[in-house]
């Protein structure tokens, strides 16, 4: 009966459209992917690579849950909906046969569908070089081994827990509700290991938490090379494997548990978890008392009925509660793990809780909404009472607005439910600033239309299919693929896009700011959209069991009488007002681009501007200008006299410029506007269609008024605009809010922009564009040598600013503080930079700020420190000014005196870099120390660290600037960490600055491992943790190598050498590396090479550590290690080579005879290739072993803590 049973159920399912429609569906979605190569390729990869196959599997096959929940869900469910179940009696079935025949036949049609996945891969692969789509040497070969594996190690795995879960909790459960529960569990724990991947990226946590390994496959092959990502395939072991075992045994237990629980007389009862009022009769009936009096009173009245009665069926429904349980739990796990810096978490503020909803929780609740439309719409037929529905008086308008607004109530009650599982867990922390402004232009002014024309949405698919799980699974895949194609950057037109709104951020300052406007524009606009849907469903909407679409045409014309017609036109014509006005906005005002019309607008510069690169450009020696900023319309106002020499060695007659940015510019010479032409035109974007043919650039090639020959100098007038007219597509002006600006002196720039050229090869191929080697694209790379990484124009800059703001705001510039005043009902500021001059890009910064001073003595004298920031956030600022203070003045003693009168600590918005100077001031964003919870225990002094860290910037950065060549930013950023480690040992010790050396080792180390391709040697580095982690470590190691007090002598003395030079060439990091290494002794020459010149890793594992006597019972450490040298190539090819001339410490604890007190001693052995065996005396009994303390090698197998000697 088994096999009848199994043959049954897979001829029942083949028989049915939906399989053949689920089967063409993914087989056209995975040949579009894969045809036009809509995946997160990284250089060099292919696009039908093992790695493309194995992430896409895992992503598809959690969508695929959708279908698996219609074909698992319901084989024994259906049996209960139709009382079939009452004959199984008096059959020869067995309940084993009965139960496993369901289950496989099913998941053998599960497979079936499946085998869709490989063959799309395999017709896109084909067809993408066959039409052109894709270049042919995008494409890999099609090897079976490659499919077979995603196809068993991913698919099978994934398909099987979800087959598992579904059928398994409907079986045991007798309800479908239990598919829509394990959903929304199943979904909760990819959210989880998702979230963690960003904020925390433990591996345990990684892996284990996503039962479709998405985020375990993300991790694994995001450290590979491009060479591993087209020729491997996962590793079935470590943590995948791990994750494989753990979520298939989880489905087989579910799945044996709800086998051996299962019984034809538990078939014949009511589902679990319903209450047995519910089972003796439908609320529906119990619940509606006849109306007497058919007035004008009745329809309000018996809507209001209806209304709370499905709402009470809802708010009865134990499953709904399980479900916001298990959303309530999820927030409490990821409220308090917010992203933390070295370990030390924030306050619970409030913007901070809704930003990590917003981005990790909505589409729990668009699954929510989805799953209780359907249970409303459904609820009459469940409970058969729509045999007599459509005979009772209230029209079918009042029955589904009833429905609806009973949902919608729902979802209110959700968004309510969030906002009081932050307020508990504030409360919990001992927090008090609730910020219930935010909660409610987050929740319910931002957020809640978009629940509503979700809901909408899903009223309508639900009377448009007629099948629960089906329209489910469609409304649910439709708003995800939106969602993924805003993140991923593939399409983002929110116009096209359902209930999709611009991205925004959500800030103390500013809340969530002006792009309130924007959002709430294309929230209206959906939620009419919406509207017209529901009044599309009433037109369908049949009380009793549709005959068909003949059925459903009749009643829907019957229904369009001219009310409805009436207000079908009235949302028609409001929906495409509010379109248009959307549309004027975005693409009429402003310009929406594509992805690969951005692509092309790169190409299309440099094939234009390319020949402008050789053309000589005057150096910026001053800048004298005033800047009327205007916060409340996001305006500012730019007037500057520029003095330029020319200094090239070549006559200067034409000046190319970029304002791109800038709403307006001119430049002038003695009252005289310059002539200029524009040399660069784009075509007109696709979704413009009102605009021009072509557009103008905000490239500009002037004229000027005399040719400047070599030394000669002019003095420019440029008047200038930033500001933002109507709204944009996504986010815009988040460095301009209403409360809280940080902006250049926006300035046109000058010459060919060299860093907008594209790097990425496939690109340049595609759009015509000639090779270009590893590292730059200049066609000059030794005149950036002459050039300052911040700006190629500017030299040593003589700056003087004036700035006006707000009478509410106070503005903040670069360098000393001349004076400050008010006037006119607005607040000024002058700035000045040194008389040397200055280095460091000029910057603005204006918001409304509570301020501190204090004042730190050095030997140079007094250097007022001053603090500004956010009124709330003062819970810190006594920690960070006497952070500031010391700082302050360690560097002074390790590298000179400080060059300004005063240091400025500046707090930003969300929006700004978490940290970033200018001149005499340092800027961390709100996230950055200023609500750091510092109660809560940590072993890092994360106040002095990030401050040391900002502070040495103001020598390394503004007195000595990095020059235009790859790799040089690393004098300032790498220099800086490694002041900052020294100050932090300085202060608190060697031992307390190891967990600090072990926090930026394994930063480098990971951003290592995810980015393998596009790492270089520290001479070469383009990664932010090359140029400032590892060039810090290696800083460090050599401090330990040949002692602090020579190489602060060598940093000084290189400082001397290059500090404020008014002209190039500039330092580069290759420079202080041939200063090291002429300076240090020659014995060290090998490992330089090796650490800045090339990319090396060892791996150095123990394999045994014990503690022996010899014969005159003296202790002796055994020790067994385990050693590789690899050296990193071209595209992160790892290579091994033999090691020799190392020397390896070992950092020995040991317990002493006297009163057995632990005491610590160094060691260092050689190191060779292979196996070591190393034996050592000791005086004592050793008891923890650390390798390598200081860092000196990269060692990739390095233990997180000291080993216990046995």
């Amino acid at each position: 009966m088994f096999l009848e049973i199994v043959r049954f159920e897979i001829i029942y399912r083949l028989r049915k459209p939906a399989v053949y429609g689920y089967f063409l569906l993914l087989l056209g979605f995975s040949c579009l992917v894969f045809m036009q190569g809509f995946l997160p390729l990284s250089e060099g990869q292919l696009v039908n690579s093992p790695a493309s196959i194995a992430l896409y599997c895992s992503g598809i096959t959690m969508m695929m849950s959708l279908i698996s929940s219609s074909i698992m869900g319901v084989p024994v469910y259906r049996d209960i909906e139709y009382n079939t179940r009452y004959h199984y009696f008096s059959l020869p079935i067995k309940v084993g046969g009965y139960f496993w025949g369901r289950f496989w036949g099913s998941f053998l049609v599960l497979l079936i569908i499946s085998l869709s996945l490989p063959l799309g891969i395999f017709a896109g692969s084909q067809l993408g070089p066959m039409l052109g789509t894709l270049s042919a040497d995008q494409y890999g070969p099609n090897t079976a081994r490659f499919y077979l594996a995603a196809y068993c190690s991913i698919v099978v795995p994934n398909l099987f827990f979800s087959a598992t879960v579904f059928f398994g909790l409907v079986a045991w459960l007798r309800t479908v509700k239990a598919v829509y529960s394990s959903g929304i569990f199943v979904l909760l724990a990819y959210l989880l290991g998702n979230f963690f991947i960003k904020a925390h990226p433990d591996p345990y946590l990684v892996h284990l938490s996503d039962p479709f390994a998405l985020n375990g496959v993300r991790t694994i092959i995001g450290g590979w090379s491009a060479a591993d990502k087209n020729s491997l395939t996962l590793p079935i072991s470590g943590f995948f494997l791990a994750n494989r075992c753990v979520w298939s045994a989880v489905g087989i237990l579910i799945i044996l548990l709800s086998g051996y629980s299962f019984s034809f007389h538990k078939m014949l009862q009511p589902g679990r978890l319903i209450k047995k009022s519910e089972k003796e009769l439908p609320v529906a009936i119990r619940k509606l008392v006849p109306a007497l009096s058919f007035g004008k009173m009745y329809r309000p009245k018996i809507a209001w009925s209806l209304f709370k009665v499905e709402l009470f069926n809802c708010l009865r429904d134990n499953y709904f509660w399980i479900i916001v349980l298990a959303g309530t739990i999820f927030l409490l796990i990821v409220f308090p793990n917010a992203p933390a810096n070295f370990g030390m978490r924030d306050f619970p503020r409030t913007a901070v809780h809704l930003f990590l909803w917003k981005e990790n929780f909505l589409v729990y609740y668009y699954c929510i909404l989805f799953f209780y439309a359907g249970e409303v719409l459904h609820r009459e037929k469940l409970v058969g009472f729509h045999t007599i529905n459509d005979a009772l008086p209230p029209s079918s308008a009042v029955f589904l607005l009833a429905k609806f607004l009973a949902v919608l109530v729902l979802g209110c009650l959700l968004l309510f439910s969030t906002m009081l599982t932050s307020v508990l867990l504030q409360l919990a922390r001992g927090y008090y600033q609730f910020n219930f402004q935010a909660y409610g232009k987050v929740l319910f002014i931002a957020e809640f239309p978009r629940l509503i024309s979700c809901t909408l949405l899903a009223f309508f698919l639900h009377v448009l299919v007629n099948n629960k799980l089906v329209a489910i699974g469609i409304g649910l895949a439709y708003l995800v693929l939106c969602l993924l194609a805003v993140q991923t950057g593939f399409f983002n037109y929110h116009l096209l896009l359902f209930s999709s709104t611009p991205f925004y951020g959500i800030s103390d300052f500013d809340t969530v700011g002006h792009m309130l406007v924007p959002v709430s524009w294309y929230n209206l606009y959906w939620s009419l959209c919406g509207g017209l849907l529901l009044l599309t469903a009433y037109l369908l909407f049949r009380r009793e069991l549709p005959d068909g679409l003949k059925s459903r045409w009749q009643v829907a014309r019957a229904r369009f009488d001219k009310p409805v017609c009436n207000l079908a036109l009235v949302l028609l014509v409001l929906f495409l007002s509010v379109g248009a006005y959307i549309y004027y906005n975005v693409s009429y005002l402003n310009q929406y681009l594509t992805e690969e019309e951005e692509l092309s607008r790169k190409a299309l510069l440099e094939k234009t501007l390319k020949r402008y690169e050789s053309l000589p450009i005057p150096r910026v020696k001053a800048i004298r200008m005033t800047a009327d900023l205007f916060p409340e319309k996001q305006q500012a106002l730019f007037l500057a006299d520029v003095s330029l020499v020319n200094s090239s060695g070549k006559a200067i007659s034409e000046l190319l410029t970029n304002g791109d940015f800038l709403h307006r510019y001119e430049i002038s010479w003695q009252q005289n506007k310059l002539p200029y032409h524009v040399p660069l035109y784009y075509p007109r974007p696709v979704f413009s269609f009102f605009g021009p043919s072509i557009q103008a650039s905000g490239y500009r090639l002037y004229k000027l008024p005399k040719t400047m020959e070599p030394g000669d100098s002019i003095t420019l007038r440029i008047e200038t605009e930033y500001s933002f007219t109507g709204f944009q597509n996504n986010l815009y002006g988040a460095n301009f809010l209403k409360n809280g600006a940080l902006m250049g002196i926006c300035l046109p720039d000058f010459g060919y922009p060299a860093d907008e050229e594209l790097m990425d090869k496939s690109d340049r191929k595609k759009l015509g564009l000639p090779k270009i080697e590893d590292g730059t694209a200049s066609a000059n790379p030794l005149a950036d040598t002459n050039r300052l990484q911040y700006n190629a124009a500017i030299d040593l800059l003589d700056f003087h600013i004036t700035i006006s703001t707000a009478a509410d705001q106070r503005a903040m510039g670069s360098g000393e503080l001349v004076k400050e005043w008010s006037s006119g009902g607005r607040n000024y500021s002058t700035y000045r930079s040194l008389k040397q001059g200055m280095y460091m890009l000029p910057g603005i910064v204006s918001g409304s700020y509570a301020r501190h001073l204090d004042t730190v003595i050095t030997e140079s004298g007094n250097v007022d420190i001053e603090l500004y920031y956010h009124p709330a956030h003062n819970q810190n600022i006594e920690r960070l000014s006497e952070a500031y203070k010391k700082c302050i003045e360690e560097m002074s003693r390790l590298f000179g005196s400080y060059p300004y009168p005063q240091m400025r600590l500046v707090e930003t918005t969300v929006y700004a870099p978490l940290h970033t100077n200018i001149a005499a001031t340092d800027l961390f964003s709100e996230q950055y120390g200023w609500n750091v919870n510092s109660r809560l225990p940590v072993g890092i002094d994360y106040f002095l660290f990030n401050s040391a860290r900002q502070v040495a910037r103001q020598w390394w950065g503004n007195l000595v600037a990095p020059n235009n060549t790859q790799g040089a930013i690393g004098l300032r950023d790498g220099i800086s960490t490694f002041c900052a480690l020294l100050i932090y040992e300085r202060v608190h010790g060697k031992q307390a600055v190891k967990p600090l050396l072990a926090s930026v080792y394994n930063w480098y180390l990971q951003n290592s491992a995810w980015f393998a391709a596009k790492q270089q040697p520290v001479l070469s580095a383009r990664l932010p943790t090359e140029t400032d982690n590892k060039t810090a470590l290696l800083l460090y190691a050599l401090k330990e190598t040949i002692g602090e007090a020579p190489l602060l002598e060598l940093l000084n003395g290189f400082k001397e050498n290059w500090q404020q030079k008014s002209a190039g060439p500039y330092a580069g990091i290759r420079d202080l590396y041939q200063y090291l290494k002429k300076h240090t002794p020659a014995a060290l020459e090998e490992y330089l090479e090796e650490n800045w010149e090339k990319i090396c890793f060892y791996e150095i594992q123990v394999l045994a550590a014990k503690t022996r006597l010899d014969s005159s019972g003296n202790y002796m450490l055994d020790l067994t290690l385990d050693a590789h040298r690899l050296f990193v190539g071209k595209e992160g090819a790892e290579q091994e080579q033999p090691i020799a001339g190392r020397e390896l410490d070992l950092f020995i604890t040991y317990s002493s005879r006297q009163g057995g007190k632990q005491e610590s001693t160094k060691q260092v052995v050689p190191l060779q290739s292979g196996i070591n065996k190393i034996l050592l005396p000791m005086r004592h009994k050793p008891v923890l072993l650390e390798l390598d303390p200081a860092f000196k090698l990269f060692n990739r197998k390095r233990a997180e803590a000291p080993m216990a000697v046995d």
